[in-house]
């Protein structure tokens, strides 16, 4: 049971962690929202066999208007994200964005009334402190540049995904896991595909989103939907989130371990620990 729990979790971990990475290498090369289209449209494709195969409830009632809240935000997360791992550095962006259970829990407490303990008071109180060791920066201090850097973006990233993650956390019993990630899949790229539109007032060309063109995208989507199925499958195995969410928010650390090697990425002494600082606090809060 352990051992199932641990191997879902470390796929998680490298294929999340994986997966940032490429999403970043992808927004360097083209739009972030063409990449965010690539990477949920992926998502749909993969996880429709499973849909197709096991069903999907028909009475969903006010749920689905709950998961179309939650996918605007993801959406507005995801774009965010690329844009975030895109401008760099990536051991920044990585931790920064996925500090969105400090969002979540906050979100969680005050609208949804949710009781939380003094060890994840603490636990919040350590991504914090390491949230303020990564955000702290010139550039945060010149609100003529601030809205371009790598800092707005992921803080946007770590809000939007922290209110969809509480909104989309109040009907997630009422699912199956790759039922609710296939919906939330294809809301996403349904948003993505309506936000390029908007942005650009054309449609998509296919010969843009051909492995050719948008390999790094295509790369992520399929290691970022690998992660949840080896997440999802080894939680649903063993009875409990808790071993592989653990281990898997860690991934922060995968990504910036590949973009140490591949892209020479090197950072500031103190902002390594900010990372740092904040890994210990997400696996505190899971462990919590």
């Amino acid at each position: 049971m352990i051992l199932i729990s641990t191997l879902g979790g470390l796929i998680a971990l490298v294929s999340w962690g994986l997966s940032d990475y490429f999403s970043g290498k992808s927004g360097q090369q083209t739009s972030a929202i063409l990449t965010n289209l690539v990477l949920h449209s992926m998502g749909v494709v993969i996880l429709m066999p499973l849909v197709l195969w096991h069903g999907m409830p028909f009475d969903l009632n006010v749920a689905i208007l709950i998961i179309m809240v939650s996918a605007g935000f993801f959406t507005i997360a995801h774009v965010s994200f690329v844009k975030a791992m895109a401008i760099g550095p990536f051991g920044i962006a990585a931790p920064l964005g996925n500090s969105y259970p400090l969002i979540t829990l906050l979100v969680a407490t005050s609208l949804f009334h949710l009781q939380i303990s003094l060890p994840h008071v603490l636990a919040l109180s350590t991504i914090v402190a390491g949230v303020i060791l990564l955000v702290v920066d010139r550039t945060t201090l010149d609100h003529r540049t601030f809205r371009g850097t790598t800092i707005f973006f992921a803080i946007v990233t770590m809000v939007s995904w922290g209110f969809g993650f509480a909104i989309i956390d109040t009907v997630v019993t009422e699912f199956a896991w790759y039922q609710l990630l296939f919906l939330l899949s294809t809301f996403v790229a349904l948003f993505s595909f309506l936000f390029y539109v908007a942005a650009t007032r054309a449609l998509p060309r296919w010969k843009l989103l051909w492995y050719s063109n948008m390999k790094h995208a295509w790369r992520a989507g399929f290691l970022g939907i690998v992660g949840a199925i080896g997440f999802f499958a080894a939680s649903e195995h063993s009875g409990s989130v808790v071993i592989p969410a653990v281990i898997a928010s860690a991934s922060p650390l995968a990504t910036s371990i590949l973009a140490y090697f591949q892209e020479k990425e090197r950072l500031p002494l103190y902002k390594r620990g900010g990372a740092i600082v904040v890994l210990i606090g997400l696996v505190l809060l899971n462990v919590w």
